[in-house]
């Protein structure tokens, strides 16, 4: 699929140098369930982690240090590579429109499925298939947009199958907030619906409980 003169246009030098501001993530801990690294901003850096370089998505894995970049406009995902990659089993050369469910494949063996469940959210998930792990360890990547759902669904950008419902993480300006459809106990707080969640914070509500931990 070729890609759009836009999401041509948003690449430059600094997709191919190491980044000067530290990428904003965060480590979302759900009881029960694992753990997921969750990358905020629009342009994310694949690689091998290394303390020289700013990596949003370190692997443990035969990489380079910087060896592609995922970029978000709007509701569609762009795939630069920066060194051998593939999708679906094609090498690709340059930015390259991503669809749900393809399978991204970096140098010989790092394959990570990419699926946006969601029909009304922006955000997606990357699923590592090869038996790589990510630096700090977590079990997929949430490439988070405005909002982020968790819950039992089949569209939710985190399954929690024995979750009763859905809980909504989403942004608004600068922060981050939850959201259910029952009261939630935020950091020790007064049970609510809707709530800040700030680094360090646990939620929990009934037959739930998860930690947002800032990287």
């Amino acid at each position: 699929m070729n890609c759009s003169t836009r999401a041509l246009a948003s690449f430059n030098e600094e997709d191919t140098v190491p980044g000067k501001q530290p990428p904003n993530r965060a480590l979302l801990w759900i009881d029960a369930v694992g753990g997921y690294l969750v990358c905020l901003d629009e342009r994310i850096v694949i690689g091998q982690p290394s303390p020289n370089e700013t990596v949003a998505v370190p692997i443990l894995a035969d990489l380079s240090r910087r060896h592609a970049v995922v970029h978000r406009d709007g509701g569609t995902y762009v795939l630069e590579p920066l060194h051998t990659t593939r999708v679906d089993g094609r090498e690709i050369r340059g930015p390259y429109i991503l669809a749900d469910n393809q399978l991204i494949q970096l140098g010989d063996g790092v394959r990570l499925r990419f699926r946006k469940p969601h029909a009304l959210s922006a955000t997606a998930r990357l699923t590592l298939e090869s038996h790589h792990k990510t630096q700090p360890s977590s079990d997929a990547i949430l490439l988070m947009a405005d909002s982020c759902v968790l819950g039992p669904h089949r569209h939710c950008h985190v399954p929690c199958r024995y979750w009763p419902r859905d809980i909504i993480i989403y942004r608004q300006d600068s922060q981050l907030f939850c959201r259910a459809d029952e009261p939630l106990r935020i950091g020790g707080g007064t049970p609510t619906p809707r709530a800040e969640v700030r680094p360090g914070d646990r939620v929990e509500g009934e037959a739930i409980s998860f930690t947002w931990e800032a990287l």
